[in-house]
């Protein structure tokens, strides 16, 4: 279990990396972590690790709290940090083996051998490799067996899959899965169809604010995925000068956002964000904004506009910003 609560980070300088962000991670699920650069997430799962000491606010991780019983915390926790830190001098399975005994695995002969197989570094030769060696994708994988090592309840990936080929990412999302049966898992990564893929739940992170927590389906819900009209969602295609399109829609009351969506020329597609509770009125503005500079030449519901968690995090993390 991971219980955030409040949880504030401020580095020397002044700049704030999180802000009162709080949220649970259950046994039993794999919870994903997302956001854009610099949102936070992997302050949060360093404070979370223990590598970190947190400015304000609590984080407990299988009832221990990080700040005051750390030592406790970590003995919970297998951490796979972005760029894995391995000794490149040492054999695959010699760098396991160090690790396991300073864990105190019992038999890490056994242990090493069993999670080389669950990380697919079971391959020929594949244990006598030199760490330095590896390309980026076996570094990965042997970070991932590293922090699986002592079979903690809790995991903290940071991007895991990253630098793996698709066979190798299918491979270890699977793994992923079933670890999310028995652990705490909590998953950062910006692959969002891995998410879709794995994740039972979803924390999205945006300049170190919670903006949304839940379940995929209830994200989509939530932004009016299968609402159709009422989801304050419409595309328009126009005619005239694109930039001066833009920003009369842009401008126009009721509209939250504007993303392009096609553009050739003088004739393109804008898909628009509305305030939910302006829809009608702003509906009727953005078609006489469009009419006073270009030619109007569709208008309609974007039903679809939310169908994925793509497009939940995009509008989350950027709704200012498009277009």
């Amino acid at each position: 279990m991971i219980e955030v609560e409040g949880l504030e980070k401020v580095y020397s300088g002044g700049r704030q990396a999180l802000r009162g962000v709080s949220f649970t991670a259950p046994p039993g699920e794999v919870v994903g972590l997302l956001g854009a650069n610099g949102a936070g997430k992997t302050t949060l799962l360093r404070i979370l690790a223990g590598v970190l000491f947190p400015s304000g606010g609590r984080a407990r991780v299988g009832g221990h709290d990080v700040a005051l019983a750390p030592e406790r915390a970590r003995a919970q926790i297998g951490y796979l940090p972005e760029q894995v830190p391995l000794d490149g001098d040492l054999r695959v399975g010699e760098y396991l083996r160090f690790r396991a005994e300073l864990k105190g695995v019992r038999q890490p002969r056994q242990a090493v051998a069993k999670l080389l197989g669950e990380v697919g570094l079971a391959g020929p030769g594949d244990e006598q490799r030199l760490v330095g060696e590896l390309s980026k994708g076996f570094r990965q994988r042997l970070g991932l067996a590293d922090a699986l090592l002592h079979r903690p309840p809790v995991l903290l990936l940071d991007e895991p899959t990253d630098g793996l080929d698709p066979n190798q990412r299918r491979e270890t999302l699977d793994l992923i899965r079933r670890l999310g049966a028995e652990h705490t898992v909590l998953l950062s990564t910006h692959v969002l169809p891995e998410v879709e893929t794995v994740c039972q739940r979803v924390v999205v992170l945006d300049e170190g604010k919670l903006v949304a927590s839940g379940t995929p389906g209830e994200l989509l819900a939530q932004l009016g995925a299968e609402a159709g009209p009422g989801a304050g969602q419409l595309e328009v295609s126009c005619r005239g000068e694109v930039e001066r399109l833009r920003a009369a829609l842009r401008e126009t009351a009721g509209v939250v956002a504007v993303e392009t969506l096609r553009e050739a020329a003088e004739l393109c597609t804008f898909a628009l964000r509305l305030e939910p509770a302006q829809l009608e009125a702003a509906t009727e503005r953005v078609a006489r904004a469009v009419l006073a500079v270009g030619e109007l030449r569709m208008l309609r519901p974007a039903a679809q506009a939310h169908s994925t968690l793509d497009a939940v995090f995009r509008f989350l993390t950027i709704p200012n910003k498009l277009g």
